[in-house]
């Protein structure tokens, strides 16, 4: 994909999905293999006003390994 259309993308989520309204906190759960999609969400919620914006970067292979040897 385009850098113009994962921006549009972004946006997409925010103004529709996340909704932000000033002074607002966002978590947002994410994988790492998405770091500059993130990061171009987390800048558009702080444009909308957002106040604080969290991320829980999660990593699914660790996630795996910790299912399988925890049973």
């Amino acid at each position: 994909m385009d850098q113009q259309r994962i921006a549009e993308y972004a946006k997409l989520i925010v103004k529709m999905g996340l909704r932000p309204v000033p002074g607002q906190e966002v978590m947002i759960m994410a994988g790492l293999d998405q770091i500059e999609f993130v990061r171009m969400v987390v800048e558009m919620c702080y444009q909308e006003g957002a106040s604080k914006v969290q991320v829980d970067w999660q990593d699914m292979p660790l996630a795996k390994l910790a299912q399988i040897y925890q049973t």
